[in-house]
């Protein structure tokens, strides 16, 4: 199978959800179609970003070769060594790695942890890496605010007219609710409050923003 390699970086400062999604499928839409001479689908690479741990690249197509869907891999950078994509990150790569820094340095973790919510809501992870330094714990800051820019929009591709990238923000402001006490499930997570008991996303979302209000009244 012939491999299509593409350089595809920009900022998404000054961006808007809907044009950040227009620009990402636009590129898709030059690729060439189906079937590639000697396989089934034609192969992308997309250059994404470049970071320290490894080029960020968008895979194409992905594990379900469906539509506009791709998988975001770190060039020579293992994540999991028994799957077969392992240098495929996931969300919870990404809270496990937050819980590991809190463990260390809890205002750390605190300080990545809003950060990532200032990417996913479109500052561009080059803006902010000067103003935080990396302490070494875990993965690297540039490492994960970057894949949050693109977790952020292969949501938003995803769930074209559902919850998109807000659902990331959902979970990250779970994570730090339940202190990081949570399962995974097939669509997401489940949540441990402190007598252990297993919540659903929803009713943890549900008993958090109650917890909120009733601070500020």
């Amino acid at each position: 199978m012939a491999t299509n390699f593409i350089e595809f970086i920009f900022s998404q400062d000054g961006m808007t959800r809907k044009e950040i999604r227009e620009k990402v499928v636009k590129k898709f839409f030059e690729e060439d179609p189906g079937p590639a001479q000697d396989a089934t689908y034609n192969r992308y690479i997309y250059h994404v970003e470049n970071s320290k741990d490894g080029r960020i690249l968008l895979v194409r197509p992905a594990n379900l070769k469906l539509g506009f869907d791709f998988r975001i891999d770190v060039e020579n950078k293992i994540f999991h060594k028994k799957s077969k994509t392992p240098n495929a990150p996931k969300h919870i790569d990404l809270f496990e790695d937050l819980k590991n820094k809190k463990e260390r340095d809890e205002e750390y973790s605190e300080v990545v942890r809003t950060a990532i919510i200032k990417v996913i809501n479109l500052t561009d992870p080059e803006r902010l890496l000067p103003t935080i330094e990396d302490k070494n714990i875990g993965l690297s800051i540039e490492l994960i605010l970057k894949l949050s820019k693109w977790f952020s929009i292969e949501m938003d591709i995803r769930y074209w007219n559902g919850w998109g990238r807000k659902k990331f923000v959902n979970w990250l402001n779970l994570m730090r609710h339940y202190n990081y006490n949570y399962l995974t499930t097939k669509n997401g997570f489940k949540f441990l409050n402190e007598s252990g008991k297993k919540l659903t996303e929803e009713k943890a979302f549900e008993i958090m923003n109650n917890s909120s209000q009733q601070l500020h009244l």
